[in-house]
């Protein structure tokens, strides 16, 4: 090594520190309304396929085809997932968590699609369906609605 190159070590002190996670923020009143409600739906949803399930009364209340309860069966896996999205919505809502309109509007499409249909099959059929129709407007307009307080509080916040 060349005499008039001299290298220089020196300690540096190291803090580490873990970062911390910025609070979540607040969740507005319109957001809690809303999220009571998706938790409500959610419960609601499960309680209707369980009633269902259990009672012949419930059940015919959601049949289509009477003699084909296949048809109305097709519904389920649908309705699980949107029940899953309702109480993720819920949850969202709840917590603030920035990402809540996704489930939110998730949810409302689910919820609005069948309705639609419903009105298709209840119109050009013998009059099958119109209890569940009536079931689903109603889900569909507190859906909506719910859906707007929460987007309205968080445009607000």
């Amino acid at each position: 090594m060349p005499p008039d190159l001299q290298i220089s070590v020196q300690a540096v002190p190291v803090t580490t520190s873990a970062t911390e996670r910025p609070a979540a923020r607040q969740a507005e009143p319109g957001e809690l309304a809303a999220a009571a409600y998706f938790a409500l739906q959610a419960v609601m949803g499960v309680v209707l396929w369980v009633g269902a399930d259990l009672s012949d009364v419930v059940r015919s209340w959601l049949e289509l085809v009477p003699e084909r309860a296949q048809v109305t069966d097709a519904f389920l896996p649908a309705d699980v997932v949107v029940i899953a999205a309702s109480a993720l919505a819920a949850w969202a809502l709840w917590q603030g968590r920035s990402w809540a309109m996704v489930p939110v509007w998730f949810t409302v499409g689910g919820i609005v699609y069948p309705t639609v249909y419903l009105v298709g099959w209840v119109s050009t059929t013998d009059g099958t369906g119109e209890v569940a129709l009536g079931m689903m407007l109603m889900a569909s307009v507190l859906c909506c609605g719910a859906a707007l307080l929460a987007w309205r509080a968080r445009q607000h916040a």
